[in-house]
């Protein structure tokens, strides 16, 4: 087992929960999470990576810039 970081983000994504928990694999420790946000975006981190970022579906991405 692992140790891996949830962070429970608020709308303006500064984090409102961080919380440490031990799970078998990744893809576990990012089921958990889901489950923990309730539709709320956020990360899981294991060490100093950051294994999954929640993508917001209603943010729109900002236009590139004209080549």
């Amino acid at each position: 087992m692992r140790e891996y970081e949830f962070r429970i983000l608020n709308p303006d994504h500064t984090i409102s929960i961080s919380m440490l928990t031990m799970e078998l694999n990744a893809a576990m420790a990012i089921r958990e999470a889901h489950k923990m946000a309730q539709g709320r975006p956020f990360e899981v981190w294991c060490d100093d990576s950051r294994i999954h970022a929640h993508e917001d579906k209603k943010r729109t991405p900002a236009p590139r810039p004209a080549a």
